[in-house]
């Protein structure tokens, strides 16, 4: 609850003002109350109490005192001789009688005088402890009483304020309930305003885009029209570039084909062609398993050579399999087996070293269209730029002499291999 929810209102000071009032004029009246009745309850008792022990100790303590002053009297009698030897008995009962009831008013008087002194001091007190024992109780009583009274009394303010609060909510509610209005009504001319804009907005958006697209429309023509002039000049020179460098290449071809026809292999460089193949070919299975996986690439190195060994059975019959006859899993040929094969052809030398080279492309050919297959076009053309990376740092040893380096790269290699514009 905050602070201004405690603040009371007007009405409710006006009740708690009301009644604070009549509290105190209450208590005021109780004290007054008590006072009068211990006067009421205490008066009667106190008199009688204050007579009774007054009149019985004065009786009691005026015949001691004439007791003792008559005895006095009777001895000065005796010793100055007003009483004599030969008075009588009945003489001496005589002024006995006399001489008590002249004494007897006499201390009476003195007696009483000094007794109700301290009789009154004394009952006094007690009727002052009497009075606080009964104003204690008859407190206690009224109190009740008033407390009673007190509540009834709270109770009917607190009926009353409770009437007050549910007034009060009744108007909170009330003006709850117009503010809601006047905010839904602020709310739907709000939202028809914004409607109203956002119709604005969207034509002159519309407007806007439909003249942006007449500009794009032009300016895309325009460039259309630029760029299709652009690239039929660049088509045609690119033409020209391709038509020289094809007459180029067929010349080189013819010459390389003729040169070619004539290279012949004994067997050691047949075995280190077999050998720059396996290196070429171990560059190749690293790069393809980073791309795929391990056993991924040793089953497509593995089918390559058994696809290859279909078309030319001739030249690759038996060159995975091992001296006990079992296939070996790895891919990696057998150069005694490859080689002799191709003696056991009968046909002239330059022809058995086309059909060795051919037979090593062919399973190089299938390795890459295998890969190809197993990744993307884009994949394979990047594995393959880095193998000829690979295999010309391999050549650059140059280990196995530029005639073996050279029909390599022009025989075993495919030409899927080559960038475009290599």
């Amino acid at each position: 609850m905050t602070p201004e929810e405690k603040k009371l209102t007007d009405e409710e000071e006006a009740l708690l003002r009301e009644f604070e009032q009549e509290r105190s004029k209450q208590k005021s009246n109780m004290e007054q109350d008590v006072r009068d009745e211990v006067k009421r309850e205490l008066a009667d008792e106190i008199k009688s109490v204050m007579e009774n022990e007054v009149e019985g100790a004065m009786t009691r303590q005026v015949n001691e005192a004439v007791e003792e002053e008559m005895k006095s009297q009777i001895n000065q009698e005796v010793e100055f001789g007003v009483i004599g030897e030969k008075t009588t008995v009945i003489d001496a009962r005589t002024m006995r009688r006399e001489m008590e009831a002249e004494l007897r008013g006499k201390i009476e008087e003195e007696t009483r005088a000094k007794l109700e002194g301290e009789f009154r001091k004394r009952l006094e007190e007690e009727a002052r402890k009497k009075v606080e024992e009964s104003k204690a109780e008859i407190e206690i009583k009224i109190r009740k009483e008033m407390e009673e009274k007190e509540k009834n009394k709270k109770e009917e303010i607190l009926k009353k304020l409770q009437v007050l609060k549910q007034m009060e909510d009744e108007k909170l509610k009330n003006r709850d309930e117009e503010i809601r209005n006047m905010a839904k009504e602020i709310e739907e001319r709000d939202r028809a305003k914004k409607e109203e804009i956002m119709r604005k907005l969207n034509f002159i958006e519309k407007v806007e885009t439909e003249t942006k697209q007449l500009q794009e429309e032009e300016m895309k023509k325009k460039m259309k029209d630029e760029i299709k002039k652009e690239m039929e000049e660049e088509r045609a020179r690119k033409k020209q570039e391709i038509m020289a460098r094809l007459d180029s290449v067929k010349t080189q071809s013819m010459d390389l084909q003729r040169k070619l026809n004539e290279v012949t292999l004994n067997y050691n460089e047949m075995t280190s062609m077999i050998e720059l193949f396996e290196e070429a070919q171990k560059a190749f299975f690293s790069i393809l398993a980073a791309r795929t996986d391990k056993k991924t690439a040793q089953s497509i190195f593995f089918k390559a050579v058994l696809d290859a060994e279909k078309k030319m059975p001739d030249v690759l019959k038996r060159v995975i399999t091992d001296r006990s006859g079992n296939l070996k899993n790895d891919g990696i040929l057998e150069s005694a087996r490859l080689i002799a094969n191709i003696n056991a052809l009968a046909i002239p030398e330059p022809q058995k070293a086309l059909k060795f080279t051919a037979g090593l492309r062919e399973i190089f050919d299938g390795r890459i269209v295998a890969a190809e297959v197993a990744t993307s076009l884009d994949k394979k053309e990047l594995m393959v730029s880095e193998l000829v990376v690979k295999i010309n740092q391999i050549m650059q040893k140059g280990v196995l002499g530029k005639k073996i380096n050279d029909l390599f790269m022009a025989q075993v290699v495919p030409s899927t291999s080559l960038k475009q514009g290599d």
